[in-house]
């Protein structure tokens, strides 16, 4: 018990570490190099117009009722993972650290206000791993155009035919300004997809396991 609490705080470190990194990364970037499209437009995370659209579109073509729309730099499942972090990450993170710290909340809060953060915390972890075997993990491994596994994560990389196919308003926007040529790189090497793989393969079969475990416990011993 005491091992999984070291690996646990650890580990939450790591996340507040890269959560205020990606922020401050993305604030110089906006507010020192004034990259203001990552506001708006389509390289932006922001949820827009079109997202919708996308949503509807995609509702309509899993019915076979249209065609498949016609996606861009972020789709909007994508916009939801990232944003999903955003209320996610505090919401664990603060109710940990009182989980963590309760001397130093509790001279400002009440110490009834542990137990519900207890609860939140428990219960946020669950929900944050449900969505991630479920809604995520269709998104990016199940389909059948990356199944069982996209190592594009681990590489940085997608194969042309399938980014045309998958991201067609990027690629003919690319085109329209005379900036593909600067986004094709080599493929990746045989080391590079052999380790991707592996690592994938373990992560996965980690994750597998832990969520069984998850699920086990919270059945049989709550």
């Amino acid at each position: 018990m005491e091992v999984t609490r070291y690996f646990h705080r650890v580990f939450a470190i790591v996340t507040f570490g890269y959560v205020f990194f990606h922020l401050g990364y993305m604030l110089h970037r906006i507010l020192m190099k004034r990259e203001l499209g990552l506001l708006y437009g389509p390289n932006s995370m922001f949820p827009r117009g079109k997202d919708f659209m996308d949503l509807c579109h995609n509702i309509r073509w899993f019915l076979y009722l249209g065609p498949r729309p016609k996606l861009d730099r972020w789709t909007y499942w994508e916009k939801f993972d990232y944003f999903a972090v955003f209320w996610g990450i505090p919401i664990i993170g603060i109710s940990g650290l009182m989980l963590w710290l309760p001397g130093v909340f509790t001279k400002f809060l009440p110490g009834s206000l542990l137990n519900v953060a207890m609860v939140i915390h428990g219960e946020e972890a669950l929900l944050a791993i449900g969505f991630i075997f479920t809604f995520h993990f269709f998104h990016t491994h199940l389909r059948p155009e990356s199944f069982p596994l996209d190592t594009v994560i681990f590489t940085g990389k997608i194969p042309l035919d399938r980014f045309i196919e998958e991201r067609p308003e990027e690629y003919e926007r690319l085109l329209r300004e005379g900036r593909l040529e600067s986004v094709i790189v080599e493929p990746p090497s045989q080391l590079a997809r052999t380790l991707s793989t592996w690592f994938g393969y373990t992560a996965l079969g980690v994750g597998v396991i832990l969520i069984v475990t998850i699920f086990a416990t919270f059945i049989f011993h709550t």
